[in-house]
């Protein structure tokens, strides 16, 4: 159990987050929700986007690379 305090500090962290995931291009940016956010697996995104699971791996690793390029230039990691 988190003391308020950290509750706190994750809640902000996952809000700026999602921010953050919202700046990506969808083909990136709806497969890390749906995996990382909504707890969906690889072969559920595949079906839901109609993609094979290959694709859906390949826009995860891409999507997260550009989201750590993101973060980092926004400073979020930089504290």
């Amino acid at each position: 159990e988190y003391s308020p305090e950290e509750t706190a500090l994750r809640n902000e962290a996952s809000k700026a987050l999602r921010k953050y995931i919202y700046e990506l291009k969808e083909i990136y940016a709806l497969p890390i929700m749906l995996y990382y956010l909504e707890g969906f697996t690889l072969t559920e995104i595949s079906s839901y986007l109609s993609l094979p699971v290959s694709t859906v791996k390949w826009r995860l690793h891409s999507g997260r690379q550009l989201l750590k390029k993101i973060i980092l230039k926004g400073g979020l990691l930089n504290d």
